[in-house]
């Protein structure tokens, strides 16, 4: 994050993600020629998004300020108190969502014409996830065994998830890179037959209740696996899938600790 001389903060993500940082509610009742400057800021840097961060004195309830801001790509919403996202349709060309906190109701079919990005913790309250048709990229916490994932989208990152299985992977066509983080209710991964044709990255880190890895043989495209911190009492499984790729692959292997 960058505050600047005149009191504007930028939140710097990425070469590609530069949001100008709303830090609480009392910017949404500035007078015109102040609302005039952050507008002008915004365009004079170049950047491509706005952020509402979590402000426990002057907290946001609403995003009417998009109005003005309807050519903006991405959009942080680290506020828990927001409760009415319908200002949201005031963007056209939205690329990219990161809810950090929110358990308000939501209808992806709001962006479904445009979202390529999503990061979100999974609640009952999140409606058509599945119908982001241009989704590239999605990053769900907690999500569970009855979440239906978008069929096009090219990279999963499951974080603390409460699936049991992958079976969710069968709608999805085109998935090159999967993460499995801290999955720790997973106890198969036999669904990762459902991107045999696609997968070409797999990361697991920390899922220690998977006993049987043998279904990563199966996967024809696979270039790069990462396993990580996993449960030793599944040693022997492991060291076969590893023999076994090492045999027949030239997949790029990364296993800690090491198999000894």
């Amino acid at each position: 994050m960058r505050v600047y001389k005149d009191g504007f903060v930028v939140l710097d993500w990425s070469l590609n993600r530069k949001l100008l940082v709303y830090m609480d509610a009392r910017q949404f009742n500035l007078y015109d020629k102040e609302r005039e400057e952050y507008l002008k800021f915004y365009k004079q840097e170049n950047l491509n998004g706005l952020a509402f961060e979590n402000s426990i004195y002057y907290p946001y309830t609403h995003l009417d300020v998009l109005e003005e801001y309807p050519f903006i790509e991405h959009l942080f919403i680290g506020q828990k108190k927001i409760k009415d996202f319908s200002a949201i349709k005031y963007v056209r060309q939205l690329k990219g969502l990161y809810f950090e906190d929110n358990s308000a109701e939501f209808d992806f079919t709001m962006v479904k014409e445009s979202l390529e990005y999503l990061s979100t913790r999974w609640h009952a309250k999140l409606k058509n996830i599945e119908q982001l048709y241009h989704l590239k990229w999605l990053w769900i916490e907690q999500d569970d065994d009855d979440v239906h994932l978008p069929a096009q989208v090219e990279k999963l990152d499951f974080f603390r998830s409460k699936k049991t299985h992958l079976d969710a992977l069968a709608s999805c066509k085109a998935v090159k890179i999967i993460v499995l983080d801290k999955c720790t209710k997973l106890a198969n991964i036999q669904g990762l037959k459902y991107v045999g044709q696609s997968i070409e990255e797999l990361r697991i880190e920390k899922c220690k209740n998977l006993e049987d890895f043998s279904p990563i043989l199966e996967l024809d495209t696979l270039k790069s696996l990462k396993i990580i911190d996993w449960n030793k009492e599944n040693k022997e499984n492991l060291k076969y899938v590893y023999e076994k790729l090492v045999a027949k692959t030239d997949v790029n292997i990364h296993i800690h600790p090491k198999l000894k």
